[in-house]
C-alpha cells in the first residue's frame, strides 16, 4: 500500500480528534528511536506489550485511524491491522526483523505540533553531573537543557569530521552496512557539567564523533579520558 501524505495532512489527522495516551506514546517512542527506526519487538518492549504481535495490532490500528481521518481511498476493512503501519512508516528488513522507519512527514508533523522534542538525542548519562531527569523502566529517557544536544550542532560536527570515530577510525557502515549508515555518537570535549547556560557550542572545536565503544570507555574515567589518551590506549593494543 503506497501513500503520499503531507505534513499538514498528518497534523490535521492527529489533531482532529484526541488520541489516547497510549497512542501518543507509541508515536513518541517511534520518533525517539535512533533515526526514527524501530522494530515491532522494540516497540512492544518499550510499551510493555506482551509481544510484538500486540505492537503490530495497536500500531496498525493507529495507522488505520489516521488513514480514516485523512479519508484515504482503497482501505479494505478486511486487511490485518499490521498492514496499516504503512500509513505511519516505510519498511526495511536488513536482518531477521522488519524495521519501521517513521515517515519524515509524520516526524515533522509531530515536531511542529510540539509533541516531541527534536533537539534531544540519545547520549551517555555519564556526561552530566546531577543534572536532568531520569526515568527508569521499559523506556529510559534523560532530559537536559536543549543547548546541550542541539541537532544542528550535531549535524555540523558530522559535516566537519564525517561519521568516522576520531579515536579508533571505525566507520560503522563498513562493518554493518546500510543499517549503520550515518550512525555515530557525538562526544563533548568539554564536560557538560562545566558548561554554563550562556555557553555557545562550536561544533568544530567542542564536539567530536566517536563510536559507541570508544564513547563508553571515554566515560569510564572521571574526568573522562581525552581523545589523545584514548588514541594511545587503542595504539597500545597493536604494539
Amino acid at each position: 500500500m503506497l501513500f503520499t501524505i503531507s505534513v499538514e495532512d498528518y497534523k490535521t489527522a492527529l489533531t482532529c480528534k484526541s488520541l489516547s495516551d497510549s497512542q501518543r506514546k507509541m508515536l513518541t517512542v517511534h520518533y525517539e528511536a535512533s533515526r526514527h527506526n524501530i522494530t515491532a519487538s522494540e516497540l512492544a518492549k518499550r510499551m510493555s506489550f506482551v509481544n510484538y504481535n500486540l505492537a503490530n495490532l495497536f500500531y496498525g490500528k493507529l495507522g488505520r485511524i489516521i488513514g480514516e481521518r485523512l479519508e484515504l481511498k482503497d482501505i479494505p476493512e478486511t486487511l490485518p491491522e499490521k498492514i496499516f503501519v504503512s500509513i505511519l512508516a516505510t519498511f526495511e528488513k536488513p536482518l531477521l526483523e522488519w524495521h519501521w522507519i517513521m515517515r519524515p512527514e509524520l516526524a515533522r508533523a509531530l515536531e511542529e505540533l510540539g509533541w516531541v522534542n527534536n533537539e534531544i538525542t540519545s547520549y551517555f548519562p555519564e556526561e552530566i553531573n546531577n543534572t536532568g531527569t531520569f526515568f527508569e523502566g521499559s523506556l529510559k529517557k534523560i532530559t537536559v537543557n536543549a543547548y546541550e544536544r542541539n541537532r544542528e550542532a550535531r549535524e555540523k560536527c558530522i559535516k566537519f569530521y564525517g561519521c568516522i570515530c576520531q579515536v579508533c577510525g571505525i566507520d560503522l557502515c563498513n562493518n554493518y552496512g546500510e543499517i549503520a549508515k550515518g550512525y555515530i555518537h557525538i562526544h563533548h570535549l568539554k564536560p557538560l557539567s562545566q558548561i554554563g547556560e550562556e555557553y555557545e557550542i562550536n561544533p568544530d572545536l567542542d564536539l567530536i564523533p566517536v563510536c559507541p565503544n570508544c564513547h563508553a570507555v571515554i566515560h569510564m574515567s572521571s574526568p573522562p579520558y581525552t581523545i589523545e589518551e584514548m588514541r594511545k590506549i587503542v595504539a597500545k593494543k597493536y604494539e
